[in-house]
C-alpha cells in the first residue's frame, strides 16, 4: 500500500538537499555540463530526473519561439530546429541559480517515486492534457527505480485504443495499478536509503497518517492534550456563523512551502512550554528551513550547534556561542527574520 506523503515537508527537505548539493559542487565551478549533470549527486536516481526537468525546461521554452508570422511545421524548417537542438544539447553550462530549482524538483521525484509513486504521478499528470503515447514513454525512461511499475504502464500505454491519453485516464490507472513488486521494493528502499545518506531523514516524517493526525502536527506545541480534555459536548451558546475553511491544495511549489514555513511567528505557532530536546523538538519544516537558509545547506553544522546550545546553561551563553562561531560564516546578518525564529526557539529551553 502506497504512502500518503505531506508534500511540503518533501519540498523542505528537497529545498535543503538540492541547496547542500549545489554549494557542493559550485564551490570550484561556475557551470555544471551535460555529462557533468549524470555525477551531481551519487544518487543515480536524481541524478537522471535532474536531467529530465532540464529538456522538459528547455522543450517549453522552444515552445516561445513559435510565431504567428512564420510556418514552424514546414519541413525545412523543422529539420533546422532538430539540428539546432542536438547542437545545442552538446553544450548544456547551467549555474547555480538555474539549477537549484531542477535539482529541487529532481529530489522530491525521487522520494515520491520511491515511496509514493500515485502522487508522483498525481503530479506529473494533468487531468484535462492529452498526452502522445511518444511523450509518455519519454517520461517514463527517466524512471529507474520502479522497473515493474515502469513495465506495466508501457504496456496500459501500448494497448490504450487512441494516440492521445487524457491525463485523468493515467491517474486512474497509476491509482489502481500494482504498483509494488519485490524488486520494485528492494530497489526503492535502496534508494531512499541512498537519498538519507547525503541528508539523513526518516520516511515516517513525511507520512500523512490521516487528516486528523496531519492537522494535530499543525496545532500549538502542548495544547494537543489540553484539547483532547475538552468535554465531547459543550454549552450551548450563540455564535458567529464562521466562514467556510478552505483546505488548501497539497501541491504547492517549493516557494510557497518555504513560504508557509515561515509565516508567523514561532511564538504563535508554538506555546511557550519549556524544551527538553531541542532536536526532537524543532518541527520537521522548520528544521530543514533552518539547515537550508541559516546553515547554507549543511545539516553537519546544524547538528553540532544543536549539540553546543544543549551543553549551555544560559540563553545568553547560548546566543554568543551561535554568534560567534556561525554567524559570521553563514552570513546570518542576510537572514534576520530566521535568524531570529531560530534564538526563539533556543530561548525556550532555559
Amino acid at each position: 500500500m502506497n504512502k500518503n506523503l505531506d508534500l511540503s515537508k518533501v519540498q523542505a527537505y528537497s529545498a535543503a538537499l538540492s541547496s547542500k548539493l549545489c554549494n557542493g559542487y559550485f564551490t570550484s565551478e561556475k557551470l555544471i555540463s551535460g555529462e557533468a549533470l549524470f555525477s551531481f549527486s551519487s544518487v543515480q536516481q536524481i541524478n537522471i530526473f535532474l536531467v529530465k526537468s532540464l529538456f522538459e525546461t528547455w522543450k517549453a521554452e522552444l515552445v516561445k519561439l513559435e510565431s504567428p508570422y512564420f510556418n514552424y511545421q514546414a519541413d525545412e524548417v523543422k529539420s533546422a530546429l532538430s539540428t539546432f537542438m542536438n547542437t545545442l544539447s552538446k553544450h548544456i553550462a547551467v549555474s547555480k541559480k538555474d539549477l537549484l530549482p531542477l535539482a529541487q524538483k529532481a529530489v522530491v521525484d525521487t522520494i515520491l517515486m520511491a515511496i509514493s509513486p500515485e502522487q508522483y504521478f498525481e503530479l506529473e499528470f494533468s487531468d484535462d492534457t492529452l498526452y502522445s503515447k511518444e511523450q509518455l514513454r519519454e517520461k517514463l525512461k527517466y524512471t529507474k527505480i520502479r522497473p515493474a511499475l515502469v513495465e506495466n504502464f508501457n504496456t496500459f500505454i501500448i494497448n490504450f485504443n487512441t494516440d492521445l491519453i487524457p491525463g485523468n485516464e493515467l491517474k486512474t490507472f497509476a491509482t489502481n495499478i500494482a504498483l509494488f513488486s519485490s524488486e520494485d521494493n528492494l530497489i526503492s528502499d535502496s534508494a531512499v536509503s541512498d537519498v538519507s545518506t547525503l541528508l539523513e531523514f526518516d520516511t515516517k516524517d513525511f507520512v500523512l497518517t490521516s487528516f486528523l493526525a496531519t492537522a494535530a502536527l499543525s496545532k500549538p506545541f502542548g495544547e494537543e492534550k489540553e484539547e483532547a480534555a475538552k468535554p465531547m459536548v459543550e454549552p450551548t451558546v450563540q455564535k458567529i456563523p464562521e466562514p467556510p475553511v478552505k483546505i488548501e491544495s497539497q501541491q504547492l511549489t517549493i516557494n510557497d512551502s518555504l513560504k508557509k514555513a515561515t509565516e508567523g511567528s514561532i511564538s504563535d505557532r508554538f506555546a511557550k512550554t519549556k524544551i527538553e530536546d531541542l532536536k526532537s523538538s524543532i518541527p520537521l519544516n522548520l528544521k530543514f528551513l533552518f539547515i537550508n537558509i541559516l546553515f547554507d545547506g549543511n545539516s553537519v553544522d546544524y547538528a553540532h550547534a544543536l549539540s553546543q546550545v544543549e551543553e549551555t546553561t544560559e540563553f545568553s551563553q547560548a546566543e554568543r556561542l551561535l554568534s560567534s562561531q556561525f554567524a559570521s560564516k553563514y552570513n546570518w546578518e542576510k537572514h534576520t527574520e530566521e535568524k531570529e525564529e531560530f534564538f526563539k526557539i533556543i530561548e525556550r529551553k532555559y
